[in-house]
């Protein structure tokens, strides 16, 4: 059964989860007037492990200087841009699934290279684009706050495997590719995907009592259940899958987002300043 059913199997029109795209904008900033500014400390700089009178681990800095070294940085608006993003793409989406692009019958049109009347159509392209810029956005996000502290050289080395990753998974196929479906050319960004969030798992604290390992999994859970499935191993994709795809995925990462944000104190926050992160580099 194609992917592109998988909103229906569940219950999940079109017009519903646009309506909840948008409303969680308005939601959230509801929450973050009455929830603590969310931060992430990110380095430059070699750090060095001590122990405190309470046997706790440290971060320390093994370089005094101050100025290679950033601290405490607000989140707060990374995850605000990531709540207007999600309602700008669920709109343009909504827009393109009912009103078409140069046809009234979108969504059985295949997703293809050879399509390219509306493949390369401006305002598919500008979806796409917002849709990449999206994932790439919300993945950085989230992994510097779990991962952190962490290294300014991670968090770069982590925005180039997935960036690279999904610019050539999201990108449309071939007819031939598509009717082969996992061929060389789809399972090479697959694996340059697996080698960031394996590189991404390596660096995460070590804490048995935090989520950290598990916010990491859903994120992972929603890439093979959207962007990876629906655009790489559907044989037969067509606009309606990734329409359904799309959307699906823009509800994943607004329920990571807000539980992520709401949970902050009481999972993350007060471990990660005694949580020293592994296979750090300086």
């Amino acid at each position: 059964m194609s992917l592109g059913l998988c909103g229906d199997s569940v219950g999940l029109t079109l017009g519903s989860a646009v309506a909840f795209c948008i409303g969680q904008a308005p939601a959230f900033l509801i929450i973050l007037s009455w929830y603590p500014m969310v931060q992430a400390d990110v380095f430059s700089t070699k750090i060095k492990l001590t122990h405190d009178a309470q046997n706790r681990t440290v971060v320390d800095l093994a370089d005094p200087i101050e100025t290679h070294y950033m601290h405490s940085v607000n989140v707060s608006s990374c995850f605000l841009l990531t709540s207007a993003m999600v309602a700008t793409i669920a709109v343009m989406t909504y827009q393109i699934s009912t009103q078409g692009i140069g046809t009234a019958h979108i969504k059985d049109e295949d997703y293809v290279l050879e399509n390219s009347e509306i493949v390369h159509h401006p305002t598919v392209t500008l979806w796409n684009n917002a849709f990449l810029a999206l994932v790439v956005w919300s993945h950085v996000v989230i992994i510097a706050i779990v991962c952190s502290p962490s290294s300014l050289h991670f968090l770069f080395m982590t925005f180039f495997f997935i960036a690279i990753a999904f610019y050539k998974i999201l990108l449309p196929r071939s007819q031939i590719a598509s009717q082969q479906s996992a061929g060389a050319s789809s399972v090479f960004p697959v694996l340059l995907y697996i080698c960031g969030m394996s590189y991404v798992a390596g660096n995460i604290a070590v804490d048995t009592h935090m989520r950290k390992a598990q916010t990491i999994a859903f994120l992972v859970m929603c890439d093979l259940l959207t962007t990876i499935v629906g655009h790489v191993w559907d044989s037969a994709t067509t606009f309606g899958t990734v329409i359904n795809c799309r959307i699906l995925y823009l509800c994943l990462i607004t329920v990571a987002n807000l539980a992520l944000y709401t949970t902050w104190t009481s999972f993350f926050k007060l471990r990660f300043e005694h949580a020293p992160p592994v296979n750090m580099f300086s």
